[in-house]
C-alpha cells in the first residue's frame, strides 16, 4: 500500500468477531482490506506427526461510502481441529471477502490448502500459502497472503514466510526424547495457519495439539478531508454579539486535518496549520475576541484581505480586545495550531462593554458649584483611555480608568472632593 498522506486514518480489526464501522463525516471512500483466519495444523491422538494448516487469503477493494452510515464487518476466526478459518468480510461475505485457510484433521499428515483467492471477492485478492506435509516432523504452516502476492506455503517443519502484509505460518513440531508430545507453533496475524503437531509416546502423550491458525483481519484505510473552511477564500462567517453574549454564542471549529498556513508575527517559526473565519467590523471598530481551546493549542491572527496585511495577532488569544478597525469593513482571522498539537475549539466575538457617558472629555458631565455639596455618582468601571497614567498623592492610575467631569467656576477657587472606593 501507498505511505500515509496527510489526513489517512486506518482502522484495525484483528481480533475474531462481529463489528461496526460507522463512516466519518466528509468520507466518501474507504479502501478494505481482508485477510481470512488461518487454518489450524493437525492434532496426534496416535503416535506421528501431522500437516500444516493452510494461510488465509487477503482482499481488497475501494468502494464508495455514505458519510455517517455504519457497516458490518467480521473478522474471521483462526480454525480448530474441526474447523476451518473462517472467512472475513466487509458490509457481508457477497460484498469484499477473504477465504480462511482449512485446518488439517486429527492424524492426518497431508497440509491443509490456503484460503482461495479465487473465491475470495475483491478488486484484487491474493491466496493463502498452503501447509507442509508432514514427514519426520509436523508440517508448517503456510503464511496469509500479502497485498501483492500469494502467501508462501510451508517447507517441511518450516512454516511459511509471508510476502509483505501477509503474516508467517506457524513452525511444526519437532518431537524429541524429553519431549515425546510436541505440539505445532500457531500461526502468526493475520491469517498464518499454524503448524502439526507430533507425538512420539503413547504412555505420556494423550491428544497433542497442532498450532492454532491466526485469527483473520480487516483493514479500512480513509482520508478525512481538511475542514470546510481551510483555506481563507472558504473562511466560515462568524456574527458579532452584544456585549458579554460570550461564550454562549460560541462557534465551534477544529485545526484537525487542516493545512499549513505559513508563518504570522507572533509565530514565525514551525508549521501553522489553521482555519479560517470573517467578520465585519462595528460601527465603533472595536470587538472582543474569545478563542476556549477545547484540546490541542490555538493562536490567532487578523487580516484586512486573504493576503492582506496582519492587522493583529496573538499566540494566547483566550480573552482579546481588538481595536482600531474599519467600521463595516470585512476582516479575516487564522486560528492556527502548530503542527501535531492539533484540536478543537470555540471561537466567539462580541462588542466591546459599554464604558460610562463621561468617559471621553467631549461627554464630560457638569459639576455646579453650590454653597453645600450634591454628589454627583460616577464609576471608572469599563473606562476607555483618554489621557497617559497620572501620579497623584503618590497613587498612579491605569492608563485606561477615566471619567470626565465639567464645571463653571462661581469663584476664584472651588473646592472638589472625590471619595469612593477601589475593587
Amino acid at each position: 500500500m501507498a505511505g500515509l498522506v496527510m489526513g489517512q486514518v486506518t482502522t484495525t480489526y484483528s481480533t475474531s468477531g462481529s463489528y461496526t464501522f460507522t463512516v466519518p463525516a466528509g468520507v466518501t471512500s474507504v479502501t478494505v482490506e481482508c485477510w481470512g483466519g488461518g487454518g489450524n495444523g493437525g492434532n496426534r491422538t496416535s503416535n506421528g506427526t501431522t500437516g500444516g494448516g493452510g494461510g488465509g487469503a487477503y482482499a481488497r477493494s475501494v468502494i464508495s461510502v455514505v458519510p455517517g452510515s455504519t457497516y458490518d464487518v467480521r473478522v474471521g476466526t483462526g480454525g480448530s481441529a474441526t474447523l476451518n478459518g473462517a472467512d472475513s468480510w466487509f458490509i457481508n461475505n457477497t460484498a469484499i471477502l477473504a477465504k480462511g485457510g482449512a485446518s488439517v484433521g486429527n492424524n492426518i499428515s497431508n497440509g491443509a490448502a490456503g484460503g482461495s483467492g479465487a473465491a475470495s471477492i475483491g478488486d484484487v485478492t491474493y491466496s493463502g500459502g498452503n501447509g507442509a506435509n508432514s514427514g519426520g516432523t509436523g508440517g508448517g504452516g503456510g503464511s496469509s497472503a500479502g497485498t501483492a502476492a500469494n502467501g508462501a506455503n510451508g517447507s517441511g517443519q518450516n512454516g511459511g514466510s509471508a510476502p509483505a502484509g501477509g503474516a508467517d505460518g506457524g513452525d511444526g513440531a519437532n518431537a524429541g526424547f524429553f519431549t515425546p508430545c510436541s505440539e505445532g507453533d500457531a500461526g502468526s496475524g493475520p491469517g498464518g495457519g499454524g503448524g502439526g503437531s507430533e507425538r512420539t509416546s503413547n504412555f505420556w502423550c494423550s491428544t497433542v495439539f497442532g498450532g492454532a491458525g491466526a485469527d483473520g483481519q480487516v483493514s479500512i484505510t480513509y482520508v478525512i478531508p481538511p475542514p470546510m473552511n481551510d483555506v481563507c477564500s472558504s473562511a466560515t462567517s462568524l456574527s458579532i454579539g452584544a456585549s458579554g453574549s460570550c461564550p454562549s454564542g460560541a462557534t465551534s471549529g477544529s485545526t484537525l486535518n487542516s493545512t499549513a498556513d505559513g508563518s504570522f508575527s507572533c509565530d514565525g517559526a514551525g508549521t501553522n496549520n489553521g482555519v479560517w473565519y470573517s467578520f465585519t467590523a462595528p460601527a465603533g471598530g472595536a470587538v472582543n475576541l474569545l478563542i476556549n481551546e477545547v484540546s490541542g493549542n490555538h493562536e490567532a491572527a487578523i487580516f484586512d484581505a486573504c493576503g492582506g496585511t496582519e492587522v493583529f495577532c496573538d499566540n494566547t488569544p483566550n480573552s482579546e480586545s481588538v481595536t482600531g478597525l474599519t467600521p463595516s469593513a470585512q476582516y479575516f482571522i487564522v486560528v492556527w495550531s502548530d503542527a501535531g498539537n492539533e484540536g478543537d475549539h470555540e471561537i466567539c466575538l462580541e462588542l466591546p462593554p459599554t464604558p460610562p457617558v463621561n468617559d471621553d472629555c467631549a461627554s464630560a458631565v457638569n459639576l455646579i458649584p453650590g454653597t453645600s455639596c450634591v454628589p454627583v455618582t460616577g464609576n471608572v468601571a469599563l473606562a476607555t483611555q483618554s489621557i497617559p497614567a497620572i501620579t497623584c498623592n503618590t497613587f498612579t492610575g491605569d492608563a485606561n480608568d477615566d471619567v470626565w467631569y465639567s464645571f463653571v467656576a462661581a469663584a476664584t477657587s472651588e473646592t472638589v472632593e472625590v471619595t469612593g472606593s477601589v475593587d
